[in-house]
């Protein structure tokens, strides 16, 4: 018996076949998923169990690689959820950048 041989374009495609799947965005889950390390076969395995659900989509994929301790979801935390956890992250970038904003507004030496 042969190996399994990557065929991430294929699969993809067989995505958009199938069920519409826009292939950029089934790539780029695929992507995510090899950079958490998984392999091509672990990847293929929930592509096609993706596919198979009624609401699977190609960030169900994505969600999935980045969640190693929790259980495969068929979709990732919704925009609320994501917002909350978010916001502490988003006021200190925001403080950062105020931040530089003055300093680069206001330079050293700069006699006002």
């Amino acid at each position: 018996m042969t190996e399994i041989q990557p065929a991430a374009r294929e699969l993809a495609a067989l995505a958009y076949a199938m069920r519409g799947w826009d292939p950029e965005h089934t790539m780029s889950a695929m992507i995510a998923a090899k950079n958490a390390g998984w392999d091509f076969e672990r990847t293929a395995r929930e592509v096609f169990r993706l596919l198979l659900l009624e609401d699977g989509e190609p960030a169900a994929l994505r969600h999935a690689a980045g969640s190693l301790l929790r259980p495969v979801d068929s979709k990732p935390a919704d925009d609320g959820h994501r917002g909350e956890l978010l916001s502490p992250v988003r006021a200190h970038l925001d403080a950062i950048n105020a931040a530089k904003r003055a300093a680069r507004d206001n330079p050293p030496g700069d006699a006002a």
